[in-house]
């Protein structure tokens, strides 16, 4: 995929979190044990949540920052494990964090690329500052899921 504006980068990773809540409510409705319902409902909130963080990152930009030059393309590693997903949802709440995980760390590793590849260090640093709140909700999805194993 190729981005040539900052406001394009902000509407990749808001629709990756739109398509990811689509795609776990998908799983959400076809899921047979109450378990991993829950997941999936605590899921798809936390993915509809980025996704207006996002928006709202956009919008404090203002016009002309969102309109920077960048100029970058990767090789479309979340498009990908978006798309090579099943559609049967799977079988068990670890399965499901698996899939989730994988999903995250690939949309993590294009924003990564996108950080490497900016002007500037403030820009990098902006970018770098998304990939961090990226991490640390990957890490509150692991939390939040072993918790209710716990349950």
């Amino acid at each position: 995929m190729r981005y040539q504006q900052l406001k394009d980068i902000l509407q990749h990773l808001q629709q990756a979190h739109q398509q990811l809540a689509e795609r776990y409510h998908l799983w959400q409705r076809q899921a047979p044990a109450e378990r991993c319902r829950l997941l999936l409902a605590f899921m798809i909130q936390r993915e509809n949540e980025a996704a207006r963080h996002a928006a709202r990152l956009q919008q404090s930009l203002g016009a002309s920052l969102q309109e920077t030059w960048v100029d970058i393309q990767t090789d479309g590693q979340f498009a990908q494990a978006l798309t090579s997903l099943p559609q049967q949802v799977p079988d068990s709440t670890e399965s499901i964090l698996e899939q989730a995980i994988a999903l995250d760390e690939a949309l993590i590793g294009e924003l990564e690329v996108m950080a490497r590849h900016l002007d500037g260090e403030s820009l990098q640093s902006w970018c770098a500052g998304i990939v961090q709140e990226e991490r640390t909700r990957q890490h509150q999805l692991v939390h939040n899921a072993h918790r209710l194993d716990d349950i």
